[in-house]
């Protein structure tokens, strides 16, 4: 391990994520030898604490946990992918989620998550998720809400039957938007906490503290000026939908 660390550092004497990358195929190899990286008392009993604590980090993160490793949760991300998710990430990115902190928790004791209704998300899906900077969500429910608007625009052009078939429809897929960002806001954070503890460890931040104030800072909502700066430009796209679905609501009720 001592010889892998000194690989790690460049000539200045910076730990560097790309020479931390290139001894991958090496950890790999020999954690099942070392017993990788359940010795951390022998790696603290070698380093010093930092050290000690930066080499334990880069272990977690290059070897994948073992079924059922308590610190450890495998978090889905993608529709055939999993991401580890560390105990220590997960309570930094999460301070400001709490009952995904929850959520995190109960999936850790391999117990289904408490199900949660988050009535922000309910309420404005597209708010709640660019709130959290989580703007993949914020584009999927910002389409969903817009075509929504569309289809009541259109249903308030029509008559008879057709207007009330597209009045459902555009209600249908309003609340299927909300209520699918409601239901799953906690996983949501929980997959954004993955993401984020591994672009942590390609930038090469494996030291506790720089990496908790990294991955707080990732899972923070967005302040006051962000909003002021993002409303300024697109207001119109927030409130828009709701204007177009009580028009819809409106002219269906006079009729």
């Amino acid at each position: 391990m001592r010889a892998l660390f000194g690989l790690w550092r460049s000539p200045d004497g910076r730990l560097t994520a790309k020479r931390v990358e290139a001894t991958r195929p090496a950890i790999l190899r020999a954690a099942p030898v070392f017993g990788w990286p359940r010795e951390d008392a022998v790696l603290a009993a070698r380093f010093d604490t930092r050290d000690a604590a930066i080499v334990a980090q880069i272990l977690r993160d290059m070897i994948p946990p073992e079924p059922g490793d308590p610190a450890v949760v495998a978090v889905p991300v993608f529709p055939h992918g999993r991401l580890p998710l560390q105990a220590g990430d997960a309570v930094a990115f999460l301070e400001s989620a709490p009952h995904a902190l929850k959520a995190y928790e109960a999936m850790r004791r391999q117990l289904p998550p408490p199900r949660h209704l988050a009535l922000y998300a309910l309420l404005a899906p597209h708010v709640w998720a660019v709130a959290h900077r989580r703007w993949g969500v914020a584009l999927a429910t910002l389409a969903g809400l817009w075509l929504s608007f569309l289809l009541a625009e259109a249903a308030t052009k029509e008559s008879g039957g057709r207007a009330i078939a597209l009045g459902i429809l555009a209600l249908l897929l309003w609340a299927g938007t909300a209520a699918a960002t409601a239901f799953r806001a906690d996983r949501i954070q929980i997959a954004a906490a993955a993401r984020a503890a591994r672009r942590a460890g390609r930038k090469g931040v494996y030291a506790p503290a720089e990496r908790a104030t990294r991955l707080r800072k990732a899972g923070s909502r967005m302040g006051g000026w962000g909003w002021l700066v993002l409303l300024w430009g697109g207001s119109i796209a927030f409130i828009g939908p709701y204007f177009g679905l009580a028009a819809m609501i409106t002219t269906l009720l006079g009729r």
